[in-house]
């Protein structure tokens, strides 16, 4: 299974929360290229840093 992760999705949560991706890694196939600072879920205004 894969998804769209440029689609914005407000129901991203975990159990009744918004879930938070700061701090969580980002790999690619050869290994970890680093983890996510920030981040928004604005409508129109999403993005991941």
């Amino acid at each position: 299974m894969t998804e769209n992760v440029w689609d914005y999705r407000s129901e991203a949560r975990s159990g009744d929360q918004a879930l938070d991706l700061v701090g969580f890694d980002v790999e690619a196939t050869d290994g970890k290229i680093g983890s996510v600072d920030e981040e928004s879920n604005a409508v129109g205004d999403s993005y991941v840093v």
